[in-house]
């Protein structure tokens, strides 16, 4: 993740591939400087506004902010029950302080939702959901885990062993479940 600076925008032309009005969301970029700073775009302008290690900067133009829409579908990843909203991102190319266009780099919604469970670190992932449901489950599956976290790791283990062996793994676990014992589908519920 690193240093990046905050991203506020008030400009009708951010909005998600499914048209919803990012306004209120907080993008981050790593095109001003990496100053925990802010960079506010309104109106077609852009302000800077020094918040912790010093005033941000333009350090590359066109620079590219990205966000996540919360009103968007979401995934919750299996094993580590992380929040994987789809995310969005604008190139902006500016002269001076002036905004001189806005282009929406990110794929479609719609492309992400079909793309994104086939990556090999989302398999078994739990969604598309909501994202106010996805934070539902991910907040459950956060508070959960050190309860269960022996458990979880003596199977997750037992899965990587199997896996590395090129061996079947006959077991099963479902996000926010976890086995007090390992189990083999039919003897019992993980």
């Amino acid at each position: 993740m690193g240093l990046f600076d905050y991203v506020s925008v008030r400009d009708p032309m951010f909005v998600c591939s499914e048209g919803h009005d990012l306004s209120d969301e907080e993008f981050q970029s790593k095109d001003f400087g990496c100053e925990m700073g802010r960079v506010h775009i309104e109106n077609g302008r852009v302000f800077m506004e020094s918040v912790y290690l010093g005033e941000p900067y333009l350090d590359e133009n066109p620079a590219e902010i990205y966000c996540t829409c919360r009103r968007c579908p979401a995934f919750v990843q299996f094993g580590t029950g992380n929040l994987v909203g789809c995310g969005v991102s604008f190139e902006i190319k500016m002269d001076g302080n002036a905004v001189t266009s806005i282009k929406r780099t990110s794929p479609d919604t719609a492309d992400w939702l079909r793309d994104e469970p086939l990556l090999a670190h989302m398999a078994r992932c739990e969604g598309p959901m909501t994202y106010k449901e996805a934070e539902h489950l991910h907040i459950f599956y956060r508070d959960e885990r050190p309860e269960h976290r022996a458990a979880f790791e003596a199977w997750s283990k037992a899965r990587a062993k199997a896996i590395q062996a090129k061996e079947p793994w006959p077991w099963t676990l479902r996000i926010g479940e976890y086995p007090s014992t390992l189990t083999k589908p039919g003897e019992g519920s993980p």
